[in-house]
Parts: structure tokens; sequence; C-alpha cells
């Protein structure tokens, strides 16, 4: 799972795409990343660049009719509660999928960040890294 992401790190096969401007790093093992929800602006824009980048993505969704389900740049949409109305019952659909051991990495896009770094012993015990900060960090600044 190497990313490298630096221009001082990258070799001369990295360099800035002229079509968007932006740099490509040169990934030496793609990762199989997870969403925590797909249907925001945010979730499909990050999806974007992780599939540009050579990931394979998936996400959480409680529809299909959200914007990450409309982009090819989403390989899966795993459907689950919706957040905001039953937290737990998101979780435990999110362990569900995570338990398939298909996702490398979890990447919060919203709100269930704060879930997801007081959960993330549990994720983590299954072989699952996380993009959220401490639990502890997220209370410093609430």
């Amino acid at each position: 799972m190497t990313l490298i992401s630096s221009p001082v790190a990258a070799n001369s096969s990295s360099a800035a795409d002229p079509e968007r401007g932006s740099f490509q790093p040169r990934i030496t093992d793609p990762l199989c990343v997870l969403l925590s929800d797909g249907s925001s602006l945010t979730a499909r824009q990050v999806a974007t660049q992780a599939h540009r980048s050579g990931h394979t993505v998936g996400a959480l969704s409680p529809t299909r009719l959200g914007l990450a389900g409309l982009t090819r740049h989403v390989r899966r949409l795993h459907a689950v509660p919706p957040f905001g109305q039953d937290p737990h019952g998101w979780l435990e659909a999110a362990l569900r999928v995570v338990r398939t051991g298909r996702y490398d990495v979890m990447i919060a896009t919203h709100e269930q960040a704060a879930l997801l770094a007081l959960e993330a012993p549990r994720l983590r015990e299954l072989g699952l890294a996380l993009a959220v900060p401490s639990f502890a960090a997220m209370l410093r600044v609430q």
C-alpha cells in the first residue's frame, strides 16, 4: 500500500497532468477505498480523485440516487441506513461491508467521522485503515 504523493519523493513518472493542471502521484499498490457516504458532492469529488489516482472506490449510501451512485468512478454502492436517523444501524451496516475484506481504507466524507473515530479500534481490528482523527482530537474542536 504505497502511495508517493510528494513531488520530491516521486520519480520522473509522476508529473503534472496538463489537461487537469494537477499533480498526479505515482501509485505502487492501488487501494480499495470505501467512502463513508455516497450522497454528497464531497463524496463524488473524493471518488473521482481516488479513481483517477488508480484506486478502486466503493461507497456507503442510503440511496442509489446520491451523487456517488451516478458517477463511473464508484464501482459499488453498499446500502446502509441513513446516518442521521440511525447512526448505530449505519455503523453495523458499515461493519458488515468492512467484514467482506474488500476494502483497505475508509475515508469519512461527512458527519460519520465522529462515530468512526470513536469506533476506530473495532474497524482497525478488522484490518481497515481509517482517514479520521482520534476521537479525543474531535472532542477538542467540538
